[in-house]
């Protein structure tokens, strides 16, 4: 049974009661992630993360608190995402009251030890160099700079900047946390073995005790203005084997209306999202020009843009890219067939109704929902949504949210950056308009 409401203080909650149960599933969540970093505090979220469980009243170091959960076979984990930092724990059902009591203290009492911070700092230090040696920082690195303007939070690292993390103080930290960390603004989900009145009154003894704020998050104002207008970038590395290709233009963000949202992701299955997907059949299976390709989306709340991406041999990029803008090309005018439209709404609301299997999963579900919607929606709920997409309303979402005025073309490996292939790939892409 679904539960959902607020308390006094502004506390958005949701609880799934499923009694057999024997464990259960607590996520939280504050809006306020790295998407709110800047050049001088970049970094400050995922650091002020790190810092939530090194020190609560009732567990004053980091290693009584793990020490703690685990005595409770209990699991615990923390992240920092563009939107939101988040903390979760997953525990047997028996000791609901203690990880509610300590979920409450870990945002909402966090004791931020100076020992803690010096030495998360260089932990968070060394976790920015591994990131720095690997490929996937290098690519994405490359394509940030030529997809998104000066100055955007996507050009950052969601785990900082090494001078910066060096530099942030206590105080710092502290000021971060009390700018996000506060009822209104946070979202807290309870899923698993408990009945939903025993999981409310452990929330209002734990929860309701921090006073409200009355104030409202705002999210930066950057929205599809702020990706750069139509370009190739070439990124000549000779020491990469294959060809990383990731074309890019603006569509839908995530505060657009629900239907919308949905026929974005039934367009990604049917151009390339699945094996069966426009793509994948013309370039894996049919002519074996790639082990693999993809379309998808990145969507936040004020911007958001489509991809399609592979990796490709230097000799067959020519070709493989002369397909991939004829195809799109095509299904920009035309859609999909009735088959491929009805093949993508089953494969997805099957996925949709198999995501209620595990508690974390439903969890994650009812999390999006109540941060993000104006509702949460059962599976059935959702399911009716999806059905009810037409052609018609696949064409209308694909001419209305696709610019290919900012169309952007990535190429990293063994392809020399020059001016005549760069003019090369501009005129491949030439026919996507």
């Amino acid at each position: 049974m679904l539960l959902t409401y607020k308390l006094k203080n502004g506390l958005n909650v949701a609880t799934y009661s499923i009694p057999e149960m024997r464990s259960v599933f607590l996520w939280m969540a504050v809006k306020g992630g790295s998407i709110f970093d800047t050049k001088d505090t970049a970094g400050i979220a995922h650091f002020g993360e790190h810092l939530l469980v090194q020190g609560i009243p009732t567990l004053p170091n980091v290693e009584d608190f793990s020490n703690f959960l685990e005595s409770l076979a209990a699991s615990y984990s923390a992240a920092t995402s563009p939107q939101y930092i988040r903390f979760s724990i997953n525990a047997p059902a028996a000791h609901l009251s203690k990880i509610t009591r300590i979920a409450s203290e870990v945002f909402f009492s966090p004791l931020f030890p100076q020992d803690a911070i010096e030495r998360e700092r260089r932990v968070i230090v060394e976790e920015i160099k591994e990131k720095q040696d690997t490929l996937e920082y290098k690519i994405y690195q490359f394509f940030a700079q030529n997809r998104f303007t000066a100055n955007h939070p996507m050009q950052l690292e969601t785990a900082g900047d090494e001078k910066v993390i060096k530099k942030l103080t206590r105080e710092d930290l502290v000021k971060w946390w009390t700018t996000y960390f506060y009822p209104e603004n946070t979202y807290l989900v309870l899923v698993g073995g408990f009945k939903n009145d025993q999981g409310r009154q452990l929330i209002e003894e734990f929860f309701a005790k921090y006073p409200a704020l009355e104030k409202k998050l705002e999210f930066p104002k950057f929205t599809n203005q702020y990706l750069k207008d139509r370009y190739v970038a070439i990124r000549e590395d000779r020491k990469l084997k294959t060809t990383y290709l990731d074309l890019t233009f603006p569509s839908i963000d995530e505060s657009q209306p629900l239907e919308e949202r949905i026929c974005r992701a039934l367009v990604k299955n049917i151009l390339g999202g699945l094996r069966g997907s426009r793509l994948y059949r013309l370039l894996r299976q049919r002519r074996g020009l790639v082990y693999s390709v993809g379309a998808g989306s990145i969507a936040y709340q004020r911007f958001g843009y489509a991809y399609i991406s592979s990796q490709v041999a230097a000799e067959k990029l020519e070709e493989v890219i002369r397909l991939i803008a004829k195809e799109l090309a095509v299904f920009y005018k035309t859609g999909p067939t009735q088959e491929e439209l009805d093949f993508a709404k089953n494969h997805h609301t099957n996925r949709a109704l198999m995501h209620w299997d595990h508690p974390s999963a439903i969890a994650d579900w009812i999390a999006g929902d109540l941060m993000w919607e104006d509702k949460i929606y059962i599976p059935e709920e959702y399911v009716d949504l999806v059905e009810r997409i037409n052609l018609k309303d696949i064409r209308e979402f694909i001419k209305k949210y696709w610019d290919f005025s900012k169309l952007g073309l990535t190429i990293q490996g063994p392809v020399e950056n020059s001016k005549e292939n760069r003019k090369k790939f501009e005129n491949l892409v030439a026919e996507i308009k």
